[in-house]
């Protein structure tokens, strides 16, 4: 080979090499800065709807994985979800291309409940299901465990949970645990109509019986309600009345 062509392919691998370092410094420089400074416009559902034409549902699977992506992310490198507005938007913009597509509201109201402490938002994002999705139990639900384990409203969380237990799929073992919840934020007569409503609408039998059982229990404690009003009138008092007077 001459000395001529040596030179070129010499001048050849040097460029070549050169190019190649500063493709990988740049593609390093392209992905720290893609990683600090995420891109969060979004284009409205009043407009993406319409461009996505017949493929909405590829758009919202698209999306919710953007969604779910970007919460990795900001739980991988910060422990915390900071950005819940962006959260939110994507979430709202996904269930207004399809209201009935389940998991955004979960996966956000979830995030959002356990990571950043932000009950009231993530009780909005199931509000939202329960209009769209009217005969799903599941936005009932959640919203019932937010108030019963984060905000510690049993009242509230029994009510939820009643809302869920008359629609269809729920759990066989959810009108039990709705029944204890009103009776132990001394509901005891909302739970007695709740626990008549189950047995004349289960066709189970054997679950009946469970219901009669239940609601037998929670008869007693109204007869004990009734005669500790009954004492705070003969009394003309309003203190605390201890169960030994009642039944003494």
């Amino acid at each position: 080979m001459k000395k001529s062509h040596l030179k070129y392919l010499a001048i050849f691998l040097i460029l070549f090499f050169a190019y190649y370092l500063n493709f990988l410094f740049l593609s390093n420089e392209r992905n720290i800065f893609r990683n600090q400074n995420h891109i969060k416009y979004l284009i409205p559902s009043q407009i993406s709807g319409p461009l996505s034409m017949e493929f909405k549902n590829i758009l919202c699977d698209f999306l919710f994985l953007k969604l779910i992506t970007f919460t990795g992310k900001q739980l991988r490198n910060n422990k915390k979800i900071h950005d819940i507005n962006y959260i939110i938007s994507l979430t709202n913009i996904i269930t207004n291309l399809d209201p009935l597509f389940w998991d955004p509201y979960f996966f956000s109201c979830m995030m959002i409940a356990w990571n950043c402490d932000k009950y009231n938002l993530a009780l909005k994002i199931l509000k939202k299901a329960e209009k769209n999705l009217e005969n799903d139990y599941r936005p009932y639900y959640f919203a019932g465990f937010i108030y019963y384990y984060f905000l510690k409203n049993q009242e509230k969380a029994g009510e939820y949970m009643v809302k869920a237990c008359k629609l269809p799929g729920s759990p066989e073992y959810l009108p039990f645990f709705a029944a204890k919840l009103l009776t132990s934020s001394l509901k005891h007569k909302q739970a007695a109509v709740f626990l008549k409503y189950m047995i004349k609408n289960t066709v189970n039998k054997n679950i009946a019986r469970k219901f009669e059982k239940k609601l037998k229990s929670v008869n007693e404690l109204i007869l004990l309600e009734n005669a500790g009003e009954f004492y705070f009138d003969k009394l003309n008092n309003r203190s605390t009345i201890s169960i030994t007077h009642i039944v003494s």
